[in-house]
């Protein structure tokens, strides 16, 4: 697949700021190495490329903010880190990690990181598509790979609902055509931790409804 033209606001890579999303990961990644526990407790988290900090907000209500350094502590494999591997985490923990490895996945058209991360099972569905091989497809119609051109910005994890193993994100969508913001809600099967079920509501854009 080709992808389509850059528009010219689009900075090289080593021009532009961080990706949200990427800040956001790594922040998180940094929290689940150094204190899982409290990793657990994260219910939000808010990226500001400008500045290269990510606030957090934990479920006591506390607020926390944390710089993006680079160095031996930085978690720049974060996306790649297999969290399933990683042992004594709380479950909660697991749920973001995973949710934020999708969402990259999205931005960067990174078709393999969807495939590890979705789950197997006959009732994985979003979007009209259902079953695995389905949705792999769905997502490799229109999600363009390319290290010039990213197809969203994440710069917000607005909710971790434990209870139904659910993240909910905000999102801008950069690919022409479909340019327009919305929220992503990503649900996660609890017993192997894959991703199962993303629907999404657009706020603005060509598209704007509910999609499942």
């Amino acid at each position: 697949m080709q992808p389509p033209p850059v528009p010219s606001s689009h900075q090289a890579p080593d021009m532009r700021p961080p990706r949200g999303i990427d800040l956001l990961g790594r922040a998180f990644f940094r929290l689940l190495r150094e204190k899982p526990l409290e990793a657990a407790e994260v219910r939000s988290l808010r990226a500001h490329r400008a500045s290269r900090s990510v606030a957090a907000i934990f479920s006591d209500g506390r607020a926390q903010a944390t710089s993006d350094a680079p160095g031996e502590n930085s978690c720049e494999a974060w996306h790649a880190t297999d969290i399933l591997a990683l042992t004594g985490l709380p479950p909660t923990a697991k749920l973001l990690g995973v949710a934020l490895q999708w969402l990259r996945a999205d931005v960067v058209g990174d078709f393999e990181a969807h495939s590890a991360l979705l789950s197997r099972k006959d009732s994985v569905e979003m979007f009209g598509a259902k079953g695995f091989e389905s949705v792999l497809r769905f997502k490799q119609s229109f999600l363009v790979r390319s290290e010039d051109f990213d197809n969203y910005v994440v710069d917000a994890v607005l909710d971790v609902d434990a209870p139904s193993h659910t993240v909910v994100a905000s999102f801008s969508c950069l690919i022409p055509g479909k340019e327009g913001t919305g929220t992503d809600v990503i649900t996660v099967d609890p017993a192997d931790f894959k991703v199962y079920r993303v629907r999404a509501l657009r706020h603005t854009g060509a598209d704007v409804q509910a999609s499942t």
